[in-house]
Parts: structure tokens; sequence; C-alpha cells
């Protein structure tokens, strides 16, 4: 019986264990995208959620439940809250848009030149 050695017996294993190291980072994990559509949708739920001020007769429409705390109103505080809430709003909604057609750029590409990824 003939055997045969190798000189350096690791190395076949050092190799392998690379490679799948390498198609481990190289795929894109599911926390990506997870992360991507979270700040989608926080943008969007803070939006759905968020108390909008209404505007009647060219003037902004106070909440009852506000005014009846009894404690003193600043229009100009109701305004800037109501503007902060809605940048922040935009801000991660349009960063979740960004980061979404860029996480699937190919696909979109690929969806648009009318050709099949196969």
């Amino acid at each position: 019986m003939s055997t045969t050695t190798s000189l350096f017996p690791h190395h076949s294993e050092a190799a392998t264990h690379s490679r799948a190291a390498a198609s481990r980072f190289s795929q894109p994990s599911f926390l990506v995208p997870l992360a991507i559509w979270s700040v989608f949708l926080i943008g969007l739920l803070l939006q759905l959620f968020s108390p909008h001020l209404q505007i009647a007769h060219d003037s902004f429409v106070i909440p009852q439940d506000l005014v009846h705390t009894g404690t003193p109103l600043d229009p100009h505080a109701l305004v800037q809250k109501e503007r902060i809430i809605q940048s922040f709003s935009g801000i991660l909604v349009l960063a979740g848009a960004v980061g979404l057609a860029l996480f699937y750029r190919r696909t979109l590409l690929l969806s648009l030149s009318g050709k099949s990824e196969n």
C-alpha cells in the first residue's frame, strides 16, 4: 500500500478555512437589510404617530388636551417641536430609502434593464 503524505498537512485545511471565512464576509448578513428597513420604518412610524398641528382659517388649531391642562401655551414651542419631529422623520425615511436603494442596487438595476439574474 502506498500512502502519500504532504509536506504541509495543514495547508489544505488553512486554505479551506480562509475560503470559508472570505465567503462568509462577502455575503451580506441579514442584519444589514434589517437595520436599513428598521430605519425606514421608524421614520414612517414617527410620521404616522406624531402629533400634527392642524391649520384652519390661516391659524393653528391648538389641541383641546393642551388647553384643558391649564398650563400656559407657547405657540412658538409647539411649532418648533413639530418641525423637529417632521425633520427627524424625513431624515430617517430618506436615509432608509437611500440605504435600501444602495443595498438592492443590483436587483433594481437588473429589473430596470429587463435582464434576468440567471
